[in-house]
């Protein structure tokens, strides 16, 4: 993804981390809502418009999309699965797999 992003100039790490975070939204709010569904009482979600969350090929851009989500202190919660990489060693191990 990084060498994808590269390609033009003045792309830096906060536009492939917008760009990543864009491309794994849907998944992560689609694994939130069916955890609520399951797990969380229906009184403690609510029905929010995520921005950016699915792209649109025939528009060419990111929309919108509608999610019931577990709602807290004003604003919706998104869970992240245990087994997504999040530690820096763990992204360059996966970034030198994928790319070799």
């Amino acid at each position: 993804m990084e060498k994808l992003c590269l390609i033009e100039s003045g792309v830096g790490r906060d536009m492939i981390s917008d760009f990543s975070t864009n491309l794994i939204k849907h998944y992560l709010l689609g694994y939130t809502e069916a955890f609520a569904r399951e797990y969380i009482d229906s009184s403690l979600t609510l029905r929010v418009s995520v921005g950016r969350s699915v792209f649109d090929h025939s528009l060419e851009g990111w929309i919108p999309q509608q999610y019931q989500l577990p709602y807290y202190e004003g604003d919706y919660v998104v869970l992240t699965p245990k087994n997504i990489p999040s530690k820096r060693s763990w992204i360059a191990f996966w970034d030198s797999f994928w790319y070799k």
